[in-house]
């Protein structure tokens, strides 16, 4: 049985709130493997450690806290988790077959992150150029479109 500080660290986290906050984001599915302890403090069972890996690990691959709980708790239950429900942004991005496994499509929201990052390098490089050399670029454009009417 773990506590909520044990479970803090197990999952790399840095406040026992962000411990609850998970708990509570599936505690349908963790409902079977939750207890309580002396001083009503809550424990967790060893297979509900587990599902607050796998819910950590989708979320820290980039999906929102909702997001990847929605996986877990389809999990739990048995159901299928279309990727619709789960990211609407990365899957109308590239075509994915509607039957790919979850370590696929988590492999697949990495390479969105990757991506993404990427873009965001490039436009911060942009945006720190001085501002005077975009303007005088700006400036030289409208002056040809000048002199060329």
């Amino acid at each position: 049985m773990f506590t909520i500080s044990d479970l803090r660290q197990q999952l790399g986290l840095s406040t026992s709130h962000q411990v609850r906050n998970r708990i509570e984001a599936i505690r349908d599915a963790l409902t079977p493997h939750l207890r309580r302890g002396p001083n009503n403090q809550l424990l967790v069972e060893p297979p509900g450690v587990e599902m607050l890996k796998r819910l950590q690990e989708l979320h820290d691959s980039g999906l929102t806290l909702s997001e990847a709980s929605a996986m877990i708790r389809s999990r739990a239950y048995g159901e299928s988790t279309a990727l619709t429900t789960v990211s609407p942004t990365t899957w109308r991005n590239r075509p994915v077959q509607r039957s790919s496994s979850a370590p696929e499509f988590v492999e697949l929201l990495r390479d969105e992150i990757r991506f993404l990052r990427q873009r965001l390098a490039a436009l911060e490089d942009v945006r720190s150029r001085p501002s005077e050399e975009v303007a005088l670029r700006w400036w030289e454009a409208l002056q040809e479109e000048m002199d060329g009417a």
